[in-house]
């Protein structure tokens, strides 16, 4: 029969948690960070160049798109 190809269809729940925030932690340091903890969009693009591990390059890529792309939705006005 062969191999599957694609993603499974939940894919996000077996990716590791954190990896991204590790290695950019590990990588850049506090800078990365702004001040509520949350990930910089320009050391995420910085780290994509430099990555060269394929899986952690599409782990970023997944990064940069849900941070700019996936907004949540704002509470409706009363």
């Amino acid at each position: 029969m062969g191999r599957k190809k694609g993603r499974t269809p939940n894919f996000l729940s077996n990716l590791k948690e954190g990896r991204v925030r590790s290695y950019i932690k590990r990588k850049y340091g506090k800078e990365a960070f702004d001040s509520r903890g949350r990930l910089k969009i320009s050391y995420l693009r910085k780290a994509l160049k430099e990555a060269k591990d394929e899986s952690l390059k599409r782990a970023i890529k997944l990064a940069i798109t849900m941070k700019t792309k996936w907004k949540k939705p704002k509470p409706k006005k009363k």
